[in-house]
């Protein structure tokens, strides 16, 4: 394979660079020609096209690729042969792997780093419903402005009964220095338990800057004593992800998100806006005057045949009292007003934000911000079910604009990559006049998430309070998937975090 050269019917993609070679064929960037962008090429070594088990291997990856749609997971777009060529597309990316960046990384503070790898600790635990990765490691995330994603899933283990590849392929392939003590030993044998043991020696590597010894030998040296930023709550949790016996690990991948969550997000600030006196205040917040009045009466919760997610079913008609709802999220200049009056904690790069941007909506603030906000306002956050029916406008929409997804109605899939004012896309209100109840941002609701909660909630005015840090969001964000755009799309997030994309909007029952 030559730049120069030609892929696939009608001369579709012509190779501008070569990004790689090795045993088992090349990536290579190239032109689309019919979609005028660039791609990344995969394509398998026609010296092993006859060698059926490396085949297999080959298509594996791009069966499992082509199931899987997460922002934070390199999306494989196409399969396909041509003059005898297996070749797989796959979206392209201007950036360094992980492996690269950790050479020069300039920054060893353990929420930084959490920061940058948290999103493909939520990748692999959305990719377990499909596979196990079976190779994660540095040079498998890649890096584009600051944002993490996992690729290669040349290895993986499908999780169905219909897995093609032949297990004998396999073997032990993975890389040694990251490998999960079960899976050198029988790789046929091995659930999501060995990806959560080498996520965890990457994340001991990207803390500490080393690698722990072989943990089958011998027990690994506290991440603190290398890094002393790192707390002991962290290191135990880094620990047993290493663990050498399987049993003795986290199950799975959210558990540990809930955990790490808890070092750096259950902070000073929870207790502030426990214990802060926080009085209502609402003459001086803008937005009260765009509130909207949303009348009692019924709709239909959940999605119909639109979708086959399980925990937006079933579907059931559901009756929810008047109530009004802000026709924007809440902006920076809003949220400024409530830290002036109670000297509340500013969110990440407030300053900044509030100057350059002071219509956009609010991120970097957790649930308890969020209602210690609506305190100071004498307001709260919309129940899940509120802010659904408001999404679906009176009229059970499958998106706030209509029955089928429209390009350029949502600031979703990395359309802008920034996010937006909050006045922007017009095209979308719905019926009631709200604003971006698709794309943007997350926004923040007051239930606790609860996967099953459909099928036996209330059916009058029904909400989801157990005590859980798992709370619901809405909306998606700009650099999330189309498909959360959707008005009956369910996602969560732990309470207590503080991510550039999440923000909320305000509800005022009647």
């Amino acid at each position: 394979m030559e730049i120069g050269t030609f892929i696939g019917v009608e001369n579709r993609y012509e190779v501008v660079d070569i990004l790689g070679k090795g045993g088992m064929g090349t990536v290579v960037k190239a032109y689309d020609n019919m979609l005028k962008e660039f791609v990344a090429i995969k394509t398998l070594h026609e010296r092993l096209i006859d060698n059926n088990d490396i085949k297999n291997r080959f298509l594996n990856e791009a069966k499992i690729c082509l199931n899987i749609t997460h922002p934070n997971i390199i999306r494989v777009r196409d399969v396909n042969i041509h003059n005898n060529v297996y070749f797989m597309v796959m979206e392209y990316l201007e950036g360094v792997d992980l492996k690269y960046w950790m050479r020069d990384k300039n920054t060893d503070e353990p929420s930084e780093l959490y920061a940058l790898i948290r999103p493909i600790f939520e990748a692999l635990e959305y990719a377990h419903t499909f596979t196990i990765h079976r190779d994660i490691k540095p040079a498998n995330i890649m890096l584009q402005n600051g944002k993490a994603y996992l690729m290669d899933f040349g290895i993986s283990k499908a999780l169905e009964t219909s897995e093609i590849v032949n297990e004998t392929v396999i073997g032990a392939m993975g890389t040694r220095s990251y490998m999960a003590p079960e899976q050198a030993f029988n790789a046929s044998d091995v659930d999501k338990r060995c990806d959560i043991y080498s996520m965890g020696i990457l994340f001991y590597e990207l803390l500490t800057e080393q690698k722990p010894e072989n943990t089958a030998i011998k027990d690994a040296l506290a991440p603190s004593i290398l890094n002393n930023k790192i707390t002991k709550e962290l290191d135990k949790i880094i620990l047993k992800m290493i663990n050498a016996k399987p049993e003795h690990r986290f199950n799975d991948m959210q558990e540990i998100i809930v955990e790490v969550d808890k070092v750096f997000y259950t902070s000073n600030d929870k207790v502030f806006s426990q214990t802060i006196e926080i009085e209502t205040n609402t003459t001086t917040i803008d937005n009260l005057e765009n509130m909207i009045q949303i009348p009692e009466g019924f709709f239909f919760r959940g999605s119909g045949i639109e979708s086959k997610v399980i925990c937006e079913k079933p579907r059931k008609k559901v009756y929810i009292d008047e109530f009004y709802i802000c026709k924007y999220p809440v902006t920076n200049k809003e949220y400024s007003i409530f830290i002036e009056n109670t000297a509340y904690p500013k969110p990440i790069d407030f300053n900044d934000k509030l100057t350059n941007f002071p219509n956009h909506p609010v991120v970097n603030v957790s649930q308890l911000d969020a209602l210690a906000y609506c305190k100071f306002i004498g307001a709260t956050l919309p129940t899940e079910a509120q802010w659904e029916k408001v999404a679906k406008g009176g009229k059970n929409l499958v998106y706030t604009w209509g029955k089928e997804f429209k390009d350029n109605y949502a600031n979703i899939d990395n359309i802008n990559n920034a996010i937006v004012d909050v006045q922007c896309y017009e095209k979308a209100i719905n019926e009631y006049g709200i604003y971006q109840l698709a794309g943007n941002i997350w926004e923040w609701c007051l239930d606790d998430y609860i996967e099953d909660f459909y099928k036996n909630s209330s059916l009058k005015n029904p909400i989801a309070l157990n005590n859980s840090d798992d709370k619901v969001v809405r909306g998606g964000s700009f650099d999330f998937i189309k498909d959360a755009s959707r008005t009956s799309f369910r996602y969560k997030k732990n309470m207590n975090l503080k991510d550039f994309n999440i923000g909320f909007r305000i509800v005022y029952n009647g």
